[in-house]
């Protein structure tokens, strides 16, 4: 981990995500990139399996969850930060760690298991100040 560069702080659940950059010393959260998912809307059709359903939903929240790190992992790789604090419900942050690689999970400093996918950013700095420190 590089201690001089901004911590970024993805704050994701299955169906949008944000990072946002905070600078060493600061608790402004400034953001960086907002990932709406793609396949976000449910759509139920009659026959279909509900194990099916339940397949095709995890895969999609698998490749949501591989399109994130590859984000984070970019980060890192362009020295744009240099530790990474992931927010989201503990379903979601097992996606998260499961595609995650070894490079991206030596470089993840916290884990909130916490869904504050609809907080503002000044909530988000007041909610999360302790996992910065």
């Amino acid at each position: 981990m590089q201690p001089h560069l901004p911590v970024w702080v993805l704050v994701a659940d299955a169906s949008r995500a944000r990072i946002f950059e905070v600078k060493i010393g600061s608790d402004v959260f400034e953001l960086v990139s907002e990932f709406p998912h793609a396949g976000r809307g449910h759509n139920h059709h009659a026959g279909h399996a509900a194990s099916e359903t339940h397949s095709n939903k995890e895969t999609s929240h698998d490749h949501f969850a591989r399109e994130l790190c590859q984000a984070l992992t970019k980060g890192l790789n362009d020295h744009k930060c240099g530790r990474i604090v992931l927010v989201a419900n503990p379903e979601f942050l097992g996606h998260l760690r499961e595609v995650a690689d070894h490079n991206l999970q030596k470089h993840i400093s916290e884990a909130v298991h916490k869904d504050y996918t609809t907080l503002q950013p000044r909530e988000l700095a007041e909610r999360l100040r302790d996992h910065l420190a």
